[in-house]
């Protein structure tokens, strides 16, 4: 039996989807890990994810245009970021956070 059309389009990859790539860090230039970054315009699960210890995160099949990004982790400041994505191209950005002061 077939799939109905509905449903295969639900789990093929989108062809113009663009990739995001990039590095969180601190303001020294340290990496920062664990930090939540999120497509903020979508809710897909594959809109996310955490930076590793090298501060580095990868965002696939995000749908290309304006985007806003999200960034959240313990300790750091949240930081939204715009950036333009390209259909079928992979963005770079690098973002510094700030540390949460607490007096």
């Amino acid at each position: 039996t077939a799939a109905p059309a509905d449903r295969v389009r639900a789990v093929a990859p989108t062809i113009a989807a663009a990739a995001l790539e990039g590095v969180v860090r601190d303001a020294t230039g340290n990496p920062v890990a664990n930090v939540l970054v999120r497509v903020a315009s979508t809710d897909a699960p594959s809109d996310s994810a955490r930076s590793g210890a090298d501060g580095r995160f990868v965002l696939r099949e995000v749908p290309p245009g304006s985007q806003t990004l999200e960034l959240t982790g313990l300790g750091w400041l949240p930081a939204r970021r715009a950036i333009d994505l390209r259909p079928r191209q992979t963005a770079s950005i690098e973002v510094a956070l700030e540390r949460v002061v607490v007096l």
